[in-house]
């Protein structure tokens, strides 16, 4: 009987809210993933975003990059449409850093396509494999801390790798 009472306590309470104008949100078994992550809904969306220069890439997180060089430094992102605003992206200190606010497994085909003026270093906290065409020279650093693959084509002067975890270059 208790629960009976409990949950007729809960619905009246949802009942309430929804009154009031409150949003819902029924969440279904599949949108979770292990541990409780958020799983892409496999419906991909593409979002461009412009950003202040940068010439450092940090990806706390999962997911792959592709970096090319341009005069007009952005990200396109192209994701799940539930994943697309759970994606943290901010640059400041000359470094781009790119994160999840909540945990979550992103379809694939899921990618960052980054265009930079300049590219100095690119750190990997996570998984995610990272592909740099036409680098223009100078030095790179790449730092992986986690799971991920490097490739790199074009001209540097020196290569630092800086590898804990497991992948290739």
């Amino acid at each position: 009987m208790r629960a009976d009472r409990l949950v007729q306590a809960a619905a009246a309470a949802l009942v309430l809210l929804l009154a009031a104008g409150a949003p819902a949100r029924v969440a279904e078994s599949s949108e979770r993933g292990p541990g409780g992550s958020i799983k892409g809904s496999g419906r991909m969306e593409k979002r461009v975003v412009p950003f202040d220069e940068f010439s450092r890439i940090r990806l706390d997180g999962a997911i792959d990059i592709e970096v090319r060089f341009g005069d007009e430094q952005k990200v396109e992102f192209y994701l799940d449409d539930n994943l697309v605003d759970n994606l943290r992206a901010e640059s400041t200190e000359r470094t781009l850093t790119l994160d999840w606010a909540r945990e979550c497994r992103p379809s694939d085909g899921s990618l960052l396509a980054i265009t930079a003026k300049k590219l100095e270093a690119a750190e990997i906290r996570g998984a995610g494999d990272i592909q740099v065409s036409g680098f223009p020279g100078g030095t790179f650093t790449y730092e992986l801390s986690g799971a991920g693959n490097l490739a790199i084509d074009g001209t540097a002067s020196e290569l630092v790798l800086v590898l804990s975890g497991a992948g290739n270059v």
